[in-house]
């Protein structure tokens, strides 16, 4: 059965400093598989700009018994004129209501000074979500790094580390990993309760270290 094209999770909004590089992923699901679009609308600019070169590329993988496409644009080196609003969209031509966004809108902004990002950096974090009892909660979150992250699923009476997949007492945590250049690993990490009660409900939290920073 065709399902309309719905975004997973989205890079949060982002301030870096010049020279650097800056990776913004978008995941998304549908049947069939979503086509991943970027758009960009620059500072001081009413004109919007479709990338679809070599700084924007997809990744087809199976997560969770579901089949994702993950799309992330790459900016290296990232100048002061690369500030903007990039806006990225899964379309698969379904129509009919959808499950949940199809695009988003993530603000860029590029200051010029000498400074650096270290490694470990959260792109995407877990949004709140109702569910209802006795069904499926899922979350996602992911970060960039090197050497490779690794992502801490917590919560007051849960806490799972992302170097196994774990599937214990109806808590499921999925991983993949994606090589974007040779100085950065994307890992995608999803948090599953099964048969969800008044037990499961707080606050969830996703974090990511690697040795050097976390996030």
């Amino acid at each position: 059965e065709d399902v309309s094209a719905v975004l997973l999770l989205h890079s949060d909004d982002l301030a870096i400093t010049a020279g650097g590089t800056v990776s913004l992923v978008c995941a998304s699901f549908g049947i069939p598989e979503p086509n991943m679009t970027w758009t960009v609308q620059a500072l001081d600019s009413n004109d919007t700009l479709t990338l679809n070169d070599e700084r924007v590329n997809s990744y087809i993988r199976d997560v969770a018994n579901k089949t994702i496409v993950i799309s992330f644009l790459q900016l290296c080196p990232v100048s002061v004129t690369d500030t903007g609003v990039y806006t990225c969209t899964a379309h698969n031509g379904v129509e009919g209501p959808s499950l949940g966004l199809t695009s988003a809108a993530i603000q860029l902004t590029v200051e010029d000074q000498l400074n650096v990002l270290e490694p470990a950096f959260l792109v995407a974090q877990p949004e709140d979500a109702e569910v209802r009892k006795n069904s499926r909660a899922t979350f996602s979150c992911a970060a960039f790094g090197s050497p490779t992250p690794v992502i801490v699923w917590n919560s007051s009476s849960l806490v799972v580390a992302d170097f196994s997949n774990h599937n214990d007492q109806g808590v499921s945590v999925y991983n993949q990993e994606v090589n974007t250049s040779e100085n950065l690993t994307l890992v995608v990490s999803l948090l599953e309760l099964c048969e969800v009660d008044e037990g499961d409900a707080g606050v969830y939290m996703c974090t990511a270290y690697n040795g050097e920073q976390g996030q």
